[in-house]
């Protein structure tokens, strides 16, 4: 269910049925030892008494195991480990120096992502995609859209971009930390653009994970990045209809014959705290075809 590393062992929580058990292997320790210092000593690989997860939850809480790296994280356990680990980070001091700040941010880097990895298998399983066959003629058309919208990004936006906020963070280090290196992309949206996602990407393409506004606000609650130095976040979605001075522009600027409606495309990107971008592509549709009227109808920059 968990499996931790450090440099003198390992912790595991294991599972039969409903019942759970703490393995703590002490071995690569051990080897550094002689003979005799090894006399008196427990045995490097001991195993608790199965019991519920509430006792394996207390005997965890025993070991400096929140600071330890995850190797493995089974979906089934992820919200309540990492909930575990929330309260025991909790109060924590930021560190004083530059090195202790990276081991810091080199050990809650792994933790997100395996965290965040192991959590959205587990919300895909509870939600999983229907087929594309079920869509709708408007959905499949929007389906298209974002799934060509993901592409481009993938090839061109997001290298871009993880280049511009390593560049923002050399010029401004007080403003901005580096990307984590190993930080994945999180491509966020709804049904049609995940549906597009499932199948431009491979199911275990590492560094990216697909998933829906709901699921990416359970993400920041249980694994929060709100610096955005462990995922470089995209969010691409069709709102229909839009309204308000959006809704008006459009009409002053493409007005539409009987039966057509607007459709705007949306992408943004967040490169850190109130650090992104944005691009609006307007689209319309008769109810057969989706055309585009505006691909550069609006952006931002913050």
């Amino acid at each position: 269910m968990l499996h931790l590393g450090s440099e003198g062992g390992s912790l595991k929580i294991l599972r039969q049925g409903r019942k759970y058990a703490l393995e703590r292997n002490e071995v690569a320790a051990c080897d550094l030892l002689s003979e005799e210092d090894l006399i008196g000593l427990p045995p490097p690989v001991t195993t608790s008494a199965w019991g519920s997860w509430r006792d394996v939850a207390e005997l965890l809480s025993k070991y400096p195991w929140a600071r330890m790296l995850p190797r493995s994280i089974h979906p089934d356990r992820a919200r309540a480990i990492l909930r575990l680990r929330r309260s025991k980070e909790r109060g924590r001091p930021s560190p004083r120096s530059r090195d202790r700040q990276e081991r810091n941010d080199w050990i809650n880097g792994a933790w997100w992502r395996a965290g965040a990895t192991s959590l959205a298998q587990d919300m895909r399983s509870r939600n999983p995609l229907p087929a594309r066959e079920s869509l709708s003629p408007a959905q499949e058309h929007q389906c298209r859209i974002l799934g060509e919208a993901l592409v481009a990004w993938l090839q061109h936006g997001e290298p871009a971009q993880r280049r511009m906020r390593n560049q923002h963070a050399a010029a401004l280090p007080f403003a901005f930390s580096p990307l984590d290196p190993e930080a994945p992309a999180v491509y966020v949206s709804d049904e049609p653009g995940l549906i597009a996602a499932s199948e431009i990407l491979d199911p275990v393409t590492p560094g990216i994970l697909c998933l829906s506004y709901s699921e990416y606000t359970t993400l920041q609650k249980l694994c929060p990045d709100r610096e955005y130095k462990f995922h470089l976040l995209h969010r691409s979605h069709i709102e229909v209809e839009p309204e308000g001075s959006e809704l008006e522009r459009a009409r002053r600027l493409h007005p539409l014959k009987a039966g057509e409606c607007y459709w705007l495309h949306k992408e943004s990107t967040m490169l850190g705290r109130l650090f992104g971008r944005g691009f609006d592509a307007l689209w319309k549709w008769d109810q057969n075809e989706a055309t585009l009227l505006d691909l550069d109808y609006g952006s931002w920059v913050s």
